[in-house]
């Protein structure tokens, strides 16, 4: 008797556990037990306890600064080869590292002997989280060109460079251009030659099999060459898009979460020793922008003087006055509004 008043007792004194009184006195009581008075409930001004509400959020006052546009936009890095530019980088521009001499000690020798010290030094000098891009156009590791025996062999040379930032460097987001990782192709797109994707295709899950492990980022060279005369489809810009979108679905297939980069050039590649360098006018050039950065995860721009034969006129002094350093300028500054 007195062990069940007991239990009652000590529920009614657990202040605001009303569903906690109910429960804890469900056991069974003894047949026949006296009258006693009801314990005294809690007094009016204690409540049951109550987690504390959540803070109601408030509308930003006018003096309030929200961020900037810029900082909701896809990344865009300045790899323009031009002198003097004002501070050193496009405006709006993140900083991207190009490499391209580990296995080459100029743009016309074939591969050099690979110094493993001096890539180790050039990693090392790199600030934390750069983003790298590898640019061997040298090695002959492209089974689509070259064949699978070729490629394969030489493949191991540009794969050695990705291990080694790997071990070195883990905080690089490395990622690799102008090779096979993926590769990108132009005609097969512009012609929608089924024959050539199919090739492109079983080159990269060729090689992208083997990469893909050490790979943080893909690049994409989105370069176009237009044919002379007139287009392929029906205005040069349906074949860019053909180019810019067939190499983008293509790369997303080996990404596993990894962002895939454009690298654009607003002028011409050229072939068979002509064409090269020349702009494409503001219509395409603005098209290139912009569908690269809506396809890509960022944009990497990219640019040098050529020779209409192709001969490299090394770094370009800065001119906003050429059409396309004005068109990229322009549309950095519009992207910031």
């Amino acid at each position: 008797m007195s062990g069940a008043m007991s239990r009652r007792a000590a529920c009614g004194a657990i202040v605001g556990a009303a569903a906690g009184l109910a429960a804890g006195c469900a056991a069974t009581e003894p047949s026949a037990p006296p009258p006693r008075p009801a314990p005294t409930p809690p007094p009016p001004s204690l409540p049951p306890a109550r987690p504390p509400a959540a803070p109601i959020p408030r509308a930003p006052t006018p003096n309030s600064n929200p961020p900037k546009l810029v900082s909701r936009l896809k990344p865009v890095f300045d790899c323009t080869l031009w002198s003097d530019k004002p501070g050193g980088l496009l405006p709006g521009c993140e900083r991207v590292y190009l490499t391209d001499r580990a296995w080459r000690r100029s743009d016309h020798e074939t591969c050099a002997p690979y110094d493993p010290l001096r890539w180790e030094r050039y990693l090392q000098s790199l600030p934390p989280g750069a983003l790298l891009v590898i640019d061997e156009e040298c090695l002959k590791d492209s089974p689509f060109v070259y064949g699978r025996e070729t490629a394969m062999r030489e493949l191991e040379q540009r794969l050695e460079l990705h291990r080694v930032v790997r071990r070195v460097r883990p905080d690089v987001v490395n990622s690799d251009c102008c090779g096979p990782l993926p590769q990108a192709n132009q005609p097969a797109y512009v012609w929608n030659d089924a024959g050539q994707l199919k090739k492109l295709r079983e080159s990269n899950d060729l090689t992208m099999a083997a990469a893909r492990p050490w790979l943080k980022a893909l690049t994409v060279e989105v370069y176009f060459t237009p044919r002379e005369g007139k287009p392929i489809r029906a205005s040069y810009r349906d074949d860019v898009e053909a180019i810019i979108a067939g190499n983008a679905a293509e790369a997303r297939r080996f990404t596993d979460g990894r962002p895939v980069y454009a690298l654009v050039w607003l002028r011409s590649k050229g072939e068979a020793g002509r064409g090269w360098s020349r702009y494409f006018g503001d219509e395409v050039a603005r098209f290139i922008l912009d569908e690269s950065v809506r396809l890509y995860d960022g944009v990497i721009l990219w640019d040098r003087t050529f020779t209409e034969d192709g001969k490299d006129l090394g770094t370009k002094r800065f001119d906003p006055s050429d059409p396309a350093m004005a068109m990229m300028l322009r549309w950095l500054r519009e992207r910031e509004r």
